[in-house]
């Protein structure tokens, strides 16, 4: 890799964490406290979230041929509150922003970096206009951040290591960095009591962005109720072991992250399968754990027939509603994939990205195969870490486990390697496979 392509690949991954950082932040706080202010001078988060909207598209489209302040930008406007402004539009005004960002950072070539590009008038390099934002940026969502702590109050999950808790994140102690590198060591499956209380804190748990916060939560309410850390830790751990074999608690626990309206996931399609289905002529797609639809509505805009499948309701109402405002048809069904009827030689793709399936048993690899009409593709994209490895998360993939599942197909394309995922975006192993039936 060149040092230009490091570059630019280091501020994609910053920016990255920067918008995780911020959305983590905001799901914390209800609609009053985002448009509140704290006096007359200072802006809410609701107006912050504007006002980097308005930037982002209208420093990062036409980034390359266009000055980066547009003319039709009414950047004034970004700090007043409009009568009948809502946190669904503000929402969706801050997500365009953000893909405009990545978008327009992902198509930049190491050659670009020294091109000469304006901002009301000036020139900057490619690398000096890419670095004014991302400092601009990250001051404005430590501003979110700050004021969503400030109105979360005893409420708020920090987004870093806890006060007086940097021993267990050092890597030096036994379960060091288990929380924001992966989950606690597996403990021994919980009994049947233990799991329903899991599953009755997650009928009534607040929305929170991801999987992560939701069971840091839970740990929270845990020690509440005067278990020990440990004790916590390893009654986690075997929750997450169970999930890997249980499914009761996916529709509740992704209810609660979609009912965030903030999941925390990256906002474009999955790059992997966006370039296998450029690849082919449009067909009949299928998505297993279609969740909030990002992939089959862009699978639909590129003339796919869609169907997608997924155990959340809240999901799938997100996905409907995505669907809608970009003029695209799915067929959604709240089904397992245990539950749903794949067919024999129905689909020329099925897509898992980051789904919570059995994807590595043979009888599922078998199921696929019957599925998908000849010469079809199955692709696959995860988390990644071998079946022995300790602190698993339960949509991790052995890729070992997966290649000899898969023994019946084609690899036509098969990944064990460190790369960005859609899923709490972060550098992370993950596994991608595109496998094609014989």
């Amino acid at each position: 890799m060149t040092t230009e392509q490091h570059v630019l690949d280091d501020a994609l991954l910053q920016l990255r964490k920067l918008k995780a950082q911020a959305d983590k932040a905001i799901a914390q706080v209800d609609d009053g406290h985002l448009f509140a202010t704290l006096d007359a001078e200072t802006n809410s988060i609701a107006l912050i979230m504007k006002h980097l909207a308005g930037n982002m598209r209208s420093r990062w489209t036409d980034f390359l041929t266009s000055d980066g302040e547009k003319p039709d930008r009414e950047r004034d406007n970004e700090f007043v509150n409009q009568p009948g402004e809502t946190r669904a539009a503000i929402t969706a005004a801050w997500e365009d922003g953000w893909t405009r960002v990545f978008d327009a950072i992902t198509s930049l070539a190491p050659g670009d970096l020294q091109q000469t590009v304006r901002i009301r008038g000036e020139a900057h390099s490619v690398l000096q206009a890419v670095n004014r934002q991302l400092t601009h940026y990250a001051a404005h969502v430590g501003q979110i951040v700050l004021l969503a702590k400030h109105y979360a109050g005893p409420r708020w999950q920090t987004l870093s290591i806890p006060r007086r808790k940097s021993n267990e994140f050092d890597g030096s102690t036994p379960g060091g960095r288990h929380r924001l590198h992966g989950s606690p060591a597996e403990g021994p499956p919980p009994d049947e009591g233990v799991w329903q209380h899991f599953l009755r804190f997650l009928q009534t748990a607040p929305p929170l962005p991801g999987p992560e916060e939701m069971l840091k939560h839970y740990g929270q309410a845990l020690s509440a109720e005067g278990l020990a850390q440990g004790d916590v830790q390893r009654r986690i751990g075997g929750l997450l072991a169970q999930m890997r074999r249980r499914s009761e608690a996916w529709p509740l626990l992704f209810d609660r992250i979609y009912a965030s309206g903030a999941p925390n996931v990256t906002g474009q399609a999955n790059a992997l399968l966006m370039a296998v289905a450029a690849s082919r002529a449009p067909g009949r797609a299928l998505e297993v754990a279609v969740g909030h639809g990002r992939n089959a509505v862009a699978l639909a805009a590129a003339g796919w027939d869609v169907t997608g499948i997924d155990v959340s309701e809240e999901g799938l109402a997100v996905a409907r509603a995505n669907a809608e405002r970009n003029g695209v048809q799915l067929t959604l069904c709240r089904e397992s994939d245990e539950g749903f009827d794949f067919g024999e030689h129905a689909w020329d793709l099925i897509a898992v990205i980051y789904g919570p399936v059995a994807i590595t048993d043979p009888a599922y690899a078998g199921r696929l195969h019957r599925a998908v009409k000849p010469g079809g593709l199955v692709v696959v994209e995860s988390f990644a870490s071998d079946s022995a490895a300790p602190r698993r998360r339960p949509v991790d993939i052995d890729p070992a486990d997966l290649r000899r599942a898969f023994d019946a197909f084609r690899l036509v394309r098969f990944e064990d390697a460190e790369g960005m995922s859609d899923w709490d975006p972060q550098p992370t192993r993950l596994v991608r496979m595109v496998a094609e039936k014989r």
